[in-house]
């Protein structure tokens, strides 16, 4: 009798011990997505204005000549009115001379508080073996690379910030906190909300609903709550829409109603991005969009009966989560109807991704619920069945969606660096060639150049050898072959890369030479021609896109040269590095 009493518990403890290790396990691989995801923001984020960037410098001219307003902040742009962005950008723009990095960085740490609230929301609902376990899954999706531009465009941070006000919300309304403070702080979180991202409007009907469910049973009628959350709404809405104008590219509204099978077409195909973009085929992601919104139906259909049942706590632990869905496909209704007339294939974009992944997670947490009621209803088998579909319909697809992001985001990088090379060479070639710039590249780079925003700085000298690098780099490159098209123009080839990177150079100069100790720039060209001849020589396969040509006109080149030398520009570092041996040219 004694050595059982001393077995009983030592072997209770050694359970105990081996709950908390698997509980440990599960928590840092809940972790993993997020980990991953921070390293390789940091090695392919790329220090340049992108896109829309450009037009917020407005901000940052008027902030330096103190003419900065409220008006300012609250601008629209596009269909959103982004003051709590603009606030993020101005004060990150002057502790860090606008490096856009630290822009992604808040992004990420959006991300990651997002990530927090849905694992405290699933604590309301779930254990905490379950809680973990399902963790790591959403994890997969809120810190997926399918959101790919997302994770290196600064300014996509507006993207991230309605769904974490409405998580936050959703925290708030459903805590034990007095009711009059919920409905205050929910009231100024739709408000940041509003003012961040045009869905973020979505947080007065979400948050509302999350506030009326999470305030049942406190003993106290909402009603003048009601009514003073109706005249926030109101008055952010006047806000908001005083002086709103469509943006001048915005297709109308009404084709979803000229072209119904598009729409709905549309519609789906956005709602399952964030599990078919990695096929590149529209039908998948339809496909998926149809299985998500079917999964949704058939919760919503179970939670119903449940709760005709009797079972009214079901409704309210599912509640969250419906929410959560909801944000999703009141999103996805909100931009078909917006870029409907931009085609269908805008629906895979992955800036949408960022909206659409949170029908997965409410599902993925709905069906936590589901499953659970069933297995307590000694339906074993069928709830096992129902967690493993659930767990393959996330997961298979997410293993093809991710390796398609990742090589996004790599790609990206290089777009990235080679606009970055472009503009900082802008004053010796003002019209480049094979790469999309901002219209406003032109007109804001001084003004950048002149604050300091751009890093390096623009180069100024067509002489070359000022901006050399240090004991000349290694051998980077070769010009194959230079050879006349006719009696006024050339033609030059070959390849190079970045020393030190280890890269595919972005950008080749081309530099004539007299003998005097200058090299003058006189033609540039984009590097990303194939070269699978210079991955068999040096057995490293990211040098495949190295390959580069231009055409150039025998009157561009400098007056008195004799020998024409390639040179790769490195945009990161400001460097330039000549490749192996000139090309004599005989003026």
């Amino acid at each position: 009798m004694k050595a059982f009493e001393v077995d009983m518990p030592l072997e209770v403890a050694a359970k105990h011990r081996k709950s908390r290790a698997g509980n440990l396990l599960l928590f840092l691989t809940a972790l993993t997505p997020a980990v991953y995801l921070g390293w390789l923001i940091s090695a392919t984020a790329v220090n340049i204005l992108y896109a829309d960037e450009w037009g917020y410098i407005f901000l940052f001219r008027h902030l330096s000549t103190h003419t900065l307003t409220l008006q300012d902040m609250v601008r629209q742009h596009n269909e959103s009115r982004t003051t709590l962005p603009n606030l993020i950008e101005l004060g990150l723009g002057v502790l860090t001379h606008w490096d856009t990095r630290w822009d992604m960085g808040v992004t990420f740490l959006f991300a990651c508080i997002i990530s927090l609230n849905v694992y405290l929301l699933s604590r309301r609902t779930l254990n905490l073996r379950q809680g973990l376990a399902l963790w790591a899954v959403a994890n997969l999706l809120i810190f997926s690379t399918a959101q790919s531009q997302n994770w290196t465009w600064g300014i996509q941070m507006i993207v991230f910030m309605p769904i974490m006000f409405i998580t936050l919300g959703m925290l708030i309304a459903y805590s034990r906190m007095n009711v009059t403070w919920k409905f205050a702080t929910c009231i100024a979180l739709a408000t940041a909300s509003t003012f961040s991202y045009a869905n973020g409007q979505l947080a007065w009907v979400l948050l509302l609903a999350a506030l009326l469910i999470g305030s049942r049973g406190h003993g106290q009628r909402p009603r003048w709550r009601i009514g003073i959350w109706g005249a926030a709404f109101a008055a952010n809405m006047w806000v908001y829409y005083h002086d709103y104008h469509a943006p001048v590219r915005s297709p109308s509204m009404l084709l979803i109603f000229k072209h119904p099978i598009d729409a709905i077409e549309y519609f789906t195909a956005f709602l399952g991005a964030s599990l078919g973009q990695g096929f590149h085929e529209l039908w998948v992601s339809v496909a998926f969009g149809v299985v998500l919104l079917s999964c949704l139906v058939i919760g919503c259909f179970y939670i119903w009966r449940r709760w005709r049942c009797g079972q009214a706590r079901l409704l309210q632990l599912s509640s969250v989560w419906l929410l959560v869905a909801a944000y999703a496909v009141a999103s996805a209704a909100v931009t078909t109807a917006g870029r409907l007339g931009f085609g269908l294939i805008y629906s895979q974009d992955s800036r949408y991704t960022t909206f659409s992944l949170y029908l997965a997670v409410g599902l993925l947490y709905l069906g936590a619920i589901i499953v659970n009621d069933v297995y307590r209803r000694g339906y074993f088998v069928s709830a096992r069945a129902l967690a493993v579909l659930g767990l393959g319909l996330v997961l298979i697809p997410h293993i093809s969606t991710e390796i398609g992001g990742v090589r996004q985001m790599w790609a990206d990088r290089r777009i990235r660096l080679s606009e970055k090379a472009f503009t900082q060479l802008l004053n010796l070639f003002p019209s480049p060639q094979g790469v999309y710039m901002h219209p406003h590249v032109l007109i804001e780079k001084d003004f950048l150049n002149q604050m300091g925003y751009l890093s390096p700085r623009l180069v100024v000298s067509r002489d070359l050898t000022k901006i050399a690098a240090p004991n000349g780099g290694e051998a980077s490159g070769f010009i194959d072959a230079m050879y006349p098209l006719n009696e006024s123009s050339w033609n030059a080839m070959g390849w190079g890369i970045i020393p030190g990177r280890q890269d595919p150079a972005e950008v080749v100069l081309l530099a004539g030479e007299n003998g005097s100790g200058s090299a003058i720039a006189f033609a540039e060209t984009l590097v990303g021609g194939t070269r699978p001849d210079v991955v068999k020589i040096t057995h490293d396969h990211n040098f495949y896109l190295s390959g580069w040509g231009v055409t150039f006109k025998s009157a561009d080149v400098p007056s008195g040269t004799t020998i024409i030398s390639a040179w790769v520009y490195d945009p990161e570092t400001g460097w330039a590095y000549r490749l192996g041996e000139a090309r004599p040219f005989p003026g």
